[in-house]
């Protein structure tokens, strides 16, 4: 039916022959309220399947598009993986040889340390020998010191009297 067709609809008479056909005048008047509102609406609101089918092709073609896209992001993030996974191995290297040249750092510096206490040792033990040496050399000297005043003492009590 064209648009044309729909306002020339006499609508007292196909209420009329509606009630005639056993219809209720209270639904024959509603059947025809909802012709009158469909006959009102807006047919190019419809899609027709010429424009149905072309959005159709429109949005495969969109959706190649985004599945190209997304398999190269896909090897973007492949390639950068790789180049992650590589710089980690690089850095991994530089931390292993950072941490051998610090062992050996520390293994020069155990050897300078034990050489140190070595020659501290043997400093000290030569000036614990050399301390030793001057005591009992001052103890000789003080009991020398200390018998010949006693001699002395002696002498002058025994020669005391006599003077």
């Amino acid at each position: 039916m064209s648009q044309s067709q729909f306002y020339s609809f006499d609508t007292h008479r196909t209420i009329n022959r509606l009630v005639e056909y056993g219809i209720s005048q209270k639904a024959a008047e509603e059947l025809i309220n909802t012709v009158i509102m469909s006959r009102d609406f807006n047919l190019s609101r419809f899609v027709k399947l010429e424009d149905l089918a072309a959005s159709e092709k429109e949005a495969i073609e969109r959706f190649g598009k985004i599945e190209t896209e997304i398999a190269l992001i896909r090897q973007e993030i492949a390639f950068i993986r790789k180049d992650i996974a590589s710089l980690e191995e690089k850095i991994n290297g530089k931390i292993d040889a950072l941490e051998e040249r610090i062992d050996a750092k520390f293994d020069g510096l155990r050897k300078d340390m034990i050489s140190m206490e070595a020659r501290f040792n043997a400093k000290f033990d030569n000036f614990e020998n050399k301390m030793i040496a001057e005591m009992a050399r001052s103890k000789n000297e003080t009991i020398r010191w200390t018998i010949g005043l006693f001699l002395v003492l002696i002498l002058a009590v025994l020669v005391k009297p006599y003077m």
